[in-house]
């Protein structure tokens, strides 16, 4: 009896596999997407599968415009919704992958509405791979992602809770926890957020030799501060607050600094992170770091301790934001509207796409936050 030849084989297949050797960029994806128009016009299904998902794969590593890789992305969907089954481990590998870091982006960036965001997600859900028990985690980050950004809590806290029921995966778990423990924060949920990063802290979560415990403990310091642990919170602050900080971690030092009657070191933070402030605030991911910005400056400003004009240090600036650069002058006054602009901006965007005002209200009430403690000392 006569094997049948493999499906993803001939010259099609070949000059795929070259191109896809290549060095990412756009030459590669332009040689795929020649591939792609061969295969249409004399091509069976298999090569259409083949050279779709290359080029799929080729516009999201690295990720470009995204409406390049969502027009790669569209027929790739439809060749799995019609026969999943001829799709090889490769191809469904690849088009795993890429489809995963596409829904991503786009779920922390302005361009899409709430609406047709959610039906991406459940098509995710559709294409997880049979076996791998982490694609199942990546739909429920997904779900937690547009859940945050909506402002549904009880479905974001659900989400958070199946990620974790998935079990840990192989080494470090810390950053894994500590993350979810800052979606709940943001979220306000102080008891939970704690409830979650604290086993972690006693040891319970396994961490790496090498890796740094302290790293995503600073998830808990507005928890800690908000539900009356202000002691606990300096202490926490005191042992993370140096070295380069990201994201929620950035926002929730400048954040505690500012409602501790800490706006020196607050200051200090801030100077230590000009260049990545300076930047677009292009993800809702940082909308939190720039609002928290907004805070501390206004507070330095309202304490009348900083108000001589102060220059922009040199190579601390950044030719694609709209704020800093070499030899600018500032006052802190300016920046907080910079930065309150910023972020009301990309907010309202926000709401028009979504349909919810939630992110507007919520960084709104940051940048508008009083003091917790008049003035804690630290550590």
């Amino acid at each position: 009896m006569l094997t049948p030849p493999h499906p993803f084989t001939g010259r099609i297949h070949t000059e795929v596999r070259a191109g896809m050797a290549m060095e990412p960029g756009e030459a590669r994806a332009e040689r795929l997407e020649r591939l792609v128009a061969r295969a249409e016009a004399d091509g069976g299904p298999y090569a259409l599968i083949d050279t779709r998902v290359a080029y799929l794969y080729a516009r999201c590593h690295p990720f470009g415009r995204p409406e390049d890789a969502l027009a790669a992305l569209a027929p790739c969907l439809e060749l799995y919704r019609a026969a999943p089954e001829r799709f090889g481990e490769w191809h469904r590998d690849r088009f795993w992958e890429s489809f995963r870091r596409l829904t991503l982006t786009m779920l922390v960036g302005p361009g899409q509405r709430a609406s047709w965001l959610r039906a991406v997600v459940d098509d995710l859900r559709f294409c997880r791979r049979p076996g791998h028990r982490t694609d199942m985690e990546d739909v429920h980050l997904a779900e937690l992602l547009l859940e945050w950004r909506v402002g549904n809590v009880a479905a974001a806290e659900e989400a958070i809770r199946l990620i974790l029921a998935c079990g840990p995966r192989e080494g470090n778990q810390w950053g894994r926890v500590g993350a979810l423990a800052g979606f709940l924060a943001d979220l306000g949920r102080d008891a939970e957020a704690i409830e979650s990063l604290e086993p972690a802290l006693t040891g319970s979560v396994p961490v790496r030799e090498d890796g740094d415990p302290a790293r995503f403990a600073d998830h808990l310091l507005l928890p800690y501060l908000r539900t009356g642990r202000a002691e606990e919170a300096g202490a926490l602050h005191a042992r993370t607050w140096r070295g380069r900080l990201t994201g929620f971690r950035l926002a929730s030092h400048l954040e505690f600094c500012a409602r501790t009657g800490n706006e020196e070191r607050g200051r200090e933070i801030l100077h230590r992170h000009l260049e990545p402030l300076a930047d677009d605030l292009g993800s809702i991911l940082r909308i939190r770091e720039y609002a928290a910005a907004a805070l501390l400056c206004r507070r330095l400003a309202e304490s009348g301790r900083w108000d001589d004009p102060w220059t922009w240090p040199e190579d601390n600036g950044t030719a694609g934001g709209d704020i800093g650069g070499d030899g600018e002058t500032w006052t802190y006054a300016e920046l907080h509207e910079e930065f309150r602009d910023d972020v009301l901006s990309l907010a309202d965007h926000m709401a028009d796409s979504d349909g919810t005002a939630c992110i507007r209200e919520r960084m709104g009430a940051l940048m508008d936050a009083g003091p917790i403690v008049a003035h804690l000392p630290l550590p």
